[in-house]
């Protein structure tokens, strides 16, 4: 064994989905899986009802190495069940702990254990993304968590504490990132580090639909969250709607109750109601059938780095509107299907879905999506994280 990798999620998260993609194809008998016993049973449970693959998904999980429960609410706990990690990975013999996620407390554990270790970032720690680029170091930081997740002072600053234990943590300890926005944002907040870059960072399976009707003329495809867009896309909708009145819309991804309640609110309170549809926490295979049967999907996030959600929408011929953070500029670049707006202007963001809708040109660049989409194998993901991982060790 050489590599034992440490999950501690119990959602179905587009990154968590892909940690256990890439476990898939990392070669038997090299690596463990382990997980919190209670964190490894409700992965499972949401797997089993959500998940892609589910078999190949389930075996992996359900052989993971059981640890102790992991309940931590405050940071003493979350460093003390890091350094407990880092211990028993030392006990297995494991050459390397990998930890696949963003935290700012577990890895000063990790790093008190003295086990050789590193993580993967699949966003920018703390603040998601730059939503706004304009600034830099504690400004920008401070701007950002204004944007993204409408913080006061008093939580910015919590905020920036945990961003610097973050910095602290990895202090010359080399560590990976599925984009190369990562590593730019983390300058422009002033924090140099060694991150080696995984490209691609993010794969994509063959969409299992083709040629259907496409049935809705907008689609929003995320965790239902107002810092992935949901609410911005329900704004968008209401503009579509003042343009053409009979727009059908559709809103799907996984939602808590209080999430779902707020989003059907604000739907009725825009008027658009009877416009969207909403279909929240579907199975794996249905939300790509909806995705197959929609023209265009309008993506205003504010929390990403490589989006496993566009490039599934993208894979089942569906164009996407999204803002230009970095996250969507550095790995759509190359493709017209993903156009980019301005970061929160709604305005440019419902003028370029109508165009797009009325000249008709998401049926050429839904073509276009597919053959981008078809670049991005999970086992030329596998074959460069592993390597890197090699590397290091």
């Amino acid at each position: 064994m050489e590599i034992a990798t440490f999950m501690h999620v119990d959602s179905l998260s587009g990154g968590n989905y892909r940690v256990v993609n890439v476990l898939r194809f990392f070669p038997r008998g090299k690596y463990v899986l382990l997980m919190p016993r209670n964190r490894k049973h409700a992965f499972i449970d949401v797997l089993t009802r959500f998940g892609g693959k589910s078999d190949a998904l389930l075996s992996i999980v359900g052989d993971a190495y059981e640890l102790r429960d992991y309940y931590c609410k405050d940071v003493p706990c979350h460093i003390k069940y890091g350094y407990y990690v880092g211990r028993v990975v030392k006990e297995l013999g494991a050459d390397i702990l990998y930890f696949p996620h963003e935290h700012a407390y577990l890895p000063l554990g990790f790093k008190a254990s003295n086990i050789k270790w590193t993580e993967l970032l699949q966003l920018t720690p703390v603040i998601g993304s730059l939503t706004v680029e304009e600034g830099s170091g504690f400004s920008l930081f401070m701007k950002n968590l204004k944007v993204n997740f409408n913080y006061g002072f008093f939580k910015i600053l919590k905020g920036y504490i945990r961003f610097r234990l973050f910095t602290l943590a990895v202090r010359n300890t080399p560590i990976l990132a599925v984009s190369k926005s990562i590593p730019y944002e983390l300058e422009k907040l002033g924090v140099k580090v060694d991150v080696r870059v995984i490209d691609p960072g993010v794969g994509v399976d063959p969409c299992p639909f083709s040629g259907l009707d496409r049935v809705f003329d907008v689609v929003f495809f995320a965790r239902v969250t107002p810092e992935k867009g949901v609410f911005d896309f329900l704004r968008v909708v209401a503009n579509l709607v003042r343009w053409r009145r009979n727009i059908k819309a559709l809103v799907m991804g996984f939602a808590g109750d209080e999430m779902a309640v707020k989003v059907r609110e604000m739907a009725g309170e825009l008027g658009i109601a009877g416009n969207v549809e909403f279909r929240f926490n579907a199975p794996r295979n249905e939300a790509m059938r909806l995705l197959t049967q929609s023209k265009l999907a309008i993506y205003p996030t504010r929390l990403d780095a490589f989006p496993l959600s566009v490039l599934e929408t993208l894979s089942c011929g569906t164009p996407v509107i999204a803002y230009a953070i970095p996250a969507i500029r550095f790995n759509y670049a190359d493709t017209r299907a993903v156009i980019k707006t301005k970061p929160l202007d709604i305005e440019e963001m419902t003028r370029r879905a109508i165009e797009t809708l009325e000249s008709e040109t998401w049926r050429e660049l839904g073509r276009e999506a597919v053959e981008f989409a078809k670049k991005y194998t999970w086992e030329n993901v596998v074959k460069t994280e592993w390597n890197t991982l090699q590397s290091i060790m």
